[in-house]
């Protein structure tokens, strides 16, 4: 629990939204909204990975694909294990993050494909919202084998979400939420 403690207290100080991203060539630290909103670069996940996160983001989390959820978690696979925000460093993970969110989305892709004959990105909403729910209950799902365990690729994943939609000042203005005012932020972000 201490370390679920500390990640939110970084959270609320360290502007968790503040990141380096590449845009038009310069590296810049942004937001992962504004970075989405400038088509900054991917330093890790490949387009196919991308696309798969953009499709996933919104069905995690309504407003997470627009917040940026695949900078952000573009961003957490391109920096050490040990300076990164995503939910996957308090979990203890031995792997390589990287190789965490790539396996959990090829998986994501399998299943689309034994199913649907396309990959996830190219799903309609429903079938990919009835992917995540058999995801979560474990049943009526085919996951492959050598990707992380479903359900715990899925709670890393949505928690990350969550982060990058409610885990601003902002967003807990949006639940109705006090924040810690004695713990503001320097600056907005």
């Amino acid at each position: 629990m201490a370390n679920l403690l500390d990640r939110r207290s970084i959270l609320k100080t360290a502007g968790l939204f503040t990141l380096a991203f590449t845009i038009a060539g310069c590296d810049v630290v942004t937001t992962p909204k504004a970075a989405r909103e400038q088509n900054a670069d991917f330093k890790s996940l490949s387009g196919a990975e991308v696309a798969v996160l953009d499709k996933l983001a919104d069905i995690l989390l309504p407003g997470a694909r627009e917040a940026g959820f695949a900078h952000f978690i573009d961003a957490q696979v391109s920096t050490s294990a040990g300076e990164s925000l995503s939910l996957l460093r308090y979990l203890d993970w031995g792997g390589p993050f990287k190789t965490f969110y790539s396996s959990g989305i090829a998986a994501l892709d399998a299943v689309a494909s034994e199913r649907h004959g396309k990959t996830y990105a190219n799903l309609t909403t429903q079938d990919a919202h009835a992917i995540v729910e058999a995801l979560v209950s474990g049943v009526g799902i085919s996951w492959p084998a050598g990707a992380p365990p479903a359900f715990l690729w899925y709670f890393v994943t949505r928690s990350d979400a969550v982060d990058v939609v409610y885990g601003t000042e902002a967003g807990f203005d949006r639940l109705g939420i006090l924040y810690a005012e004695h713990i503001l932020p320097h600056r907005v972000w």
